[in-house]
């Protein structure tokens, strides 16, 4: 995979693979990337071999003509990732990924799906620029220039607390979301046998959960429910207490063979 590849790939599609992700994972990555894109989010997502050192890539930002805050540029070696463009401060970038990290450590794909839904959602919303008006007299731009400063200032306040609210109503969700995910992995991690259909009719409904928690997820990305809707902090509880109940119910099981 050559710098040149990597370009021509990028000028037809937003995600280039060197085989890190299955296919489904490769789709879901893909379906997030285009739900972001019509919200005007656009995400270019490299996925290089895990020998390629990520600051040598970083200058795929120049070579594509990529500009703040409508582009992002994802770069994952399958060790390490980072992450450039939205508008989004380093150390907040930083945040992110490190908040997505255990996910990524369980499934790859969830892993970037949730982190670039993370960062899209702290994007900030870029300020509407604002019109010179012509003064009729001499007094007019100096008490313009002023009003317009204190303007700036109070959006740009304004711009600010808005997305620390966000970052930390979208770290709330995450968090849960993150406990959701660990107690479905329990579920699927359990190993019995392939006869033993009862596990199996278990672990197909906590299947049947999953989609669910990423329905939600997907009704977040697309700006469809709010992060902080309490109903929807509810729902994924819920989904949390039901995979926790699936696991608890088989494990009940397994001890009752074990003791006949």
């Amino acid at each position: 995979m050559t710098m040149d590849d990597v370009l021509r790939q990028l000028r037809a599609t937003q995600l280039v693979d060197h085989d890190l992700l299955t296919p489904a994972e490769r789709a879901d990555v893909q379906q997030t990337l285009g739900q972001l894109a019509q919200r005007g989010l656009r995400a270019y997502v490299v996925l290089l071999p895990q020998s390629a050192e990520l600051q040598t890539w970083r200058q795929l930002w120049t070579q594509l003509g990529l500009r703040e805050p409508q582009a992002l540029l994802f770069l994952y070696n399958g060790r390490r990732w980072e992450a450039r463009g939205w508008g989004l401060a380093a150390d907040v970038i930083a945040a992110s990924l490190t908040h997505t990290e255990p996910t990524l450590r369980q499934n790859q794909g969830a892993g970037l799906r949730t982190a670039l839904t993370l960062l899209a959602a702290q994007a900030a919303p870029q300020p509407r620029r604002i019109p010179a008006r012509q003064g009729t007299t001499t007094l007019w731009p100096w008490a313009g220039g002023g009003a317009l400063v204190l303007l700036i200032g109070a959006a740009g306040w304004f711009l600010y607390r808005r997305q620390r609210l966000q970052q930390q109503q979208v770290q709330v969700l995450l968090a849960r979301c993150a406990d959701a995910e660990a107690a479905f992995t329990e579920v699927m991690l359990v190993d019995a046998p392939l006869h033993d259909t009862q596990v199996r009719d278990w672990q197909l409904q906590a299947m049947t959960h999953k989609q669910y928690l990423e329905t939600l997820m997907a009704s977040v990305q697309q700006g469809q429910r709010r992060a902080d809707d309490p109903v929807l902090l509810g729902e994924v509880q819920q989904l949390t207490h039901q995979f926790a109940t699936i696991h608890a119910a088989i494990l009940r099981q397994q001890k009752e063979r074990l003791s006949c």
